[in-house]
């Protein structure tokens, strides 16, 4: 598959497997996001570097795979289907996280703030740094 999609400067672009959204709700990413995001901010010409955020979020994800008691999105699916798999999913947990940046426009002299970006297979995806958790 092919997406295409808009990106400015300062996005945050994060490409992950089903077991960080089995064991984690859309806020509780944002939120963990966020908390790193914070600890950075006021450090001058400093931002979160891109390994730290995919490790925070997949090791939150891994802990809450062990949680037998957790409402994760996983239990709320299963329970909607009426079956019974309560707490975390134990499953493979893969973040890639990367900062979108101008820096090979502004090497070359281009100043427009919003890029084109187009992900296809694997090989062709790229990030700053991967974190893997299994």
């Amino acid at each position: 598959e092919k997406y295409e999609l808009k990106v400015e400067q300062g996005d945050l672009l994060l490409l992950f497997t089903d077991g960080l959204t089995d064991n984690l709700h859309w806020h509780e990413v944002l939120r963990k996001v966020d908390e790193v995001v914070e600890r950075y901010e006021g450090q001058k010409g400093r931002i979160v570097p891109p390994e730290e955020l995919a490790q925070v979020l997949a090791k939150t994800a891994e802990e809450r795979s062990h949680d037998t008691k957790a409402n994760t999105p996983f239990a709320q699916s299963a329970r909607r289907n009426r079956l019974h798999f309560p707490g975390g999913k134990e499953d493979d947990i893969t973040v890639v996280a990367a900062w979108i940046t101008n820096e090979v426009d502004a090497q070359e002299g281009h100043t427009d703030e919003t890029t084109d970006v187009t992900m296809g297979t694997l090989e062709k995806a790229s990030a700053r740094k991967t974190c893997v958790l299994s």
